[in-house]
């Protein structure tokens, strides 16, 4: 039977005693968390009390394109007669084989994939699984990452005073598709990065202009690019301006 809402509703019959499995074919696991129970049938056709439940993973995906990860979401694993120590991500990659990608406390049933490659085919499915080894799947889910590139580099080359403003230079990796660049300057009260300009980039060169940069005192600053949500994916290593006294 699936049960749901204190209510039993009949899938089959197993017409022997000697078989103590079965394959739902019509199964709606891929969709939603399904709870099951079984119960024995004697030859006058009584049936015995429903055994305990036991319920179907649930695994959800959901493709953050703006902050390039992908978060997973499943509904727990509960079976006290054969209870499970962890829970194990497998992973596909276009097609690859599925493979273990790493093991997460059950106490947690969400996780935020990182490992974010354009244009990227990936299939999911979890695991949970006790010391005899595995002992429920979830359904896969499949997503298709974004295909925005990142640089896989930003330098500062150089921060300079000319006509009363800083400006801060930079250069980036050319193999990403991203051209929007923000310059940020720290701040030390709050140990936090703040945005101090804005400029596109043009063949692997950005230029900054930091209209509130103070010339009279030493900062730190860097540069970072804009994904197409207006979100920083990657920044330079710090470098700080110089002041001249006299």
């Amino acid at each position: 039977y699936t049960f749901s809402s204190g209510a039993a509703n009949a899938v089959d019959t197993i017409r022997s005693p000697y078989v103590t499995e079965y394959t739902h074919t019509l199964s709606a696991a891929r969709y939603l968390s399904v709870t099951y129970v079984v119960a024995a049938i004697d030859s006058s056709l009584n049936i015995s009390p429903l055994s305990n439940r036991l319920s179907t993973i649930y695994l959800a995906v959901k493709n953050d394109s703006c902050k390039q990860r992908i978060e997973l979401t499943w509904t727990p694993y509960i079976n006290q007669a054969h209870p499970a120590d962890r829970y194990e991500l497998w992973l596909s990659a276009d097609g690859a084989p599925a493979e273990l990608y790493g093991t997460i406390p059950m106490t947690d049933t969400s996780y935020f994939f990182d490992d974010y490659h354009p244009s990227t085919h990936y299939c999911f499915y979890v695991t949970a699984s006790g010391n005899t080894g595995g002992l429920s799947s979830s359904n896969m889910q499949c997503v298709t990452s974004g295909s925005e590139t990142a640089p896989s580099w930003i330098r500062t080359d150089a921060i300079t005073v000319e006509n009363g403003y800083l400006l801060v230079k930079g250069s980036y990796d050319q193999a990403t598709d991203m051209l929007g660049y923000i310059t940020e300057r720290y701040k030390p009260e709050s140990q936090g990065w703040t945005m101090t300009g804005t400029a596109a980039g043009l063949n692997g060169i950005v230029t900054i202009t930091v209209t509130a940069g103070d010339t009279n005192s030493i900062n730190l600053y860097r540069i970072s690019a804009l994904n197409n949500c207006c979100r920083e994916v990657a920044s330079s290593p710090p470098a700080r301006n110089m002041v001249l006294t006299s």
